[in-house]
């Protein structure tokens, strides 16, 4: 009823001010009175459907096409989608399915939370220079640091680092104005970076095999301005290929007839069955303050460090598996009363793949809509409701690979898996491993510093 006063008073009120006619003051009240109410509930009503609408998907998403269409089998994000030539991918490791899914509001989901319904940044302008990755020559032509060693003798490979302008372009009358962090990002599995609202740098590699990068950018002089707002979209690797006789293909080699999606699990050959299993995500960046870059710089917590910790702000986008819809509590985004993720009945069952796909279509993934303007400065995750990420141990997400480890040093972080080496430091600092509520469940994570 008082949206239809609100419109009928709003609609006399523009025909009185159209034809000229007189209006008392108590009229001009009650519309304002409407107004405000019709704007405040609307608000209200915005943001709660915000916060908390879920929808979902069944099952996994089928591909047998190969095509550019978002509906692929795809070695990975940039040959799929971009196009891209075949060293665009590591052909010695698994694919990484990406694809449509619609669900049940009739909304075009991308899976697994790869942006392929429109494509807004060129992201193969914009990769990550690697820290580490282990496909060599079978990835694009970079120097990679594969050792503390490396990179303690690489002030030559950090002046070839390009800086990415955040809100402060570097030239010989501004320079002074602006301040340049470089930065070190591990994810399981991939990540796009912005800073200050500006699409800084993604991942090289997309979800396998695990890779390291370094990143380099200036912002207004921190001096003056404060430290820069850093916004960092992380997502875990899903899916599984199989070749025409139904086995599992961990390598990429040309065999695979089927790829499947959309369920945030993996899977592994078991003999002639299919073993399923849900891995774990996990983000750790450090962001360092230049001028100096090296060992003097970079060996010791400086208090200019950005690192992430439980201070960054951290929303789930996309959660699965999922064995009962009625088990999620959409405002805090938390699965309980289902057990764990690899307990599930549609989990734990093994045997052909069509055994395998057919347990599987009774879980459920959940969805929320990811808001356009996440990473912009005036975004609030505050007044969104975003929880503080929660801090893992390395150890607690299984994270002992070499992207990670070889820049670890295993006595001063003792709650790693990493095998025990001798470096001098730590290349991360003081940063912590973060990720959502549930580091089995939570698929697409959004994560923001502000430091406001």
């Amino acid at each position: 009823m008082k949206k239809e006063i609100a419109r009928f008073d709003i609609h006399n009120r523009s025909t009185i001010l159209t034809t000229g006619k007189n209006i008392n003051v108590f009229q001009i009240k009650n519309i304002a009175k409407y107004l405000s109410l019709l704007i405040i509930g609307t608000l209200m009503i915005g943001s709660y459907a915000n916060a908390t609408s879920v929808s979902w998907t069944q099952g996994l998403q089928t591909i047998t096409a190969d095509n550019e269409d978002g509906s692929t089998i795809a070695r990975d994000y940039y040959s799929t989608i971009k196009g891209g030539s075949d060293n665009w991918y590591c052909p010695k490791y698994r694919p990484s399915p990406v694809t449509l899914m619609v669900d049940t509001d009739g909304i075009t989901r991308s899976v697994p939370g790869l942006d392929l319904t429109e494509l807004v940044f060129d992201h193969e302008n914009y990769l990550a220079t690697s820290l580490y990755n282990d496909c060599g020559s079978d990835r694009q032509s970079t120097t990679n640091l594969n050792s503390i060693e490396a990179y303690k003798n690489s002030s030559s490979y950090f002046n070839n680092l390009d800086i990415t302008a955040a809100g402060c372009t570097l030239d010989d009358d501004n320079s002074e104005n602006c301040s340049v962090y470089h930065g070190y990002v591990f994810a399981d599995n991939y990540f796009e970076l912005y800073v200050n609202g500006v699409y800084i740098a993604n991942d090289d590699g997309t979800f396998y095999p695990f890779d390291s990068s370094v990143v380099r950018f200036s912002v207004p002089n921190v001096g003056e301005n404060g430290e820069p707002r850093i916004a960092i979209k992380a997502i875990d690797l899903q899916g599984f290929g199989v070749d025409t006789d139904g086995k599992v293909v961990n390598e990429w080699g040309g065999t695979i007839a089927t790829a499947y999606t959309g369920l945030g699990v993996e899977a592994n050959a078991q003999g002639s069955n299919v073993q399923l299993h849900v891995g774990d995500g996990g983000l750790i960046a450090r962001f360092v303050l230049e001028p100096t870059i090296g060992d003097d710089n970079d060996s010791q917590e400086n208090e200019t460090d950005i690192v992430t910790n439980s201070d960054w702000y951290a929303q789930v986008y996309a959660i699965s598996p999922i064995g009962d819809k009625e088990n999620l509590d959409p405002d805090t985004r938390v699965v309980s009363g289902d057990g764990e993720a690899a307990n599930l009945d549609c989990v734990k069952a093994s045997g052909n793949i069509s055994t395998v796909v057919d347990n599987l279509a009774s879980c459920y993934a959940a969805h929320f809509t990811i808001p356009s303007n996440w990473f912009a400065k005036s975004f609030s995750p505050q007044d969104n409701g975003w929880p503080n990420a929660t801090e893992y141990t390395a150890s607690e997400l299984g994270e002992d690979k070499n992207a990670f480890c070889n820049f670890t040093n295993t006595t001063t972080r003792s709650d790693t898996t990493c095998s025990s080496n001798s470096n001098q430091y730590d290349l991360w600092g003081a940063a912590q491993f973060i990720w959502g509520k549930n580091a089995s469940r939570d698929n697409v994570m959004l994560f923001i510093y502000d430091p406001s």
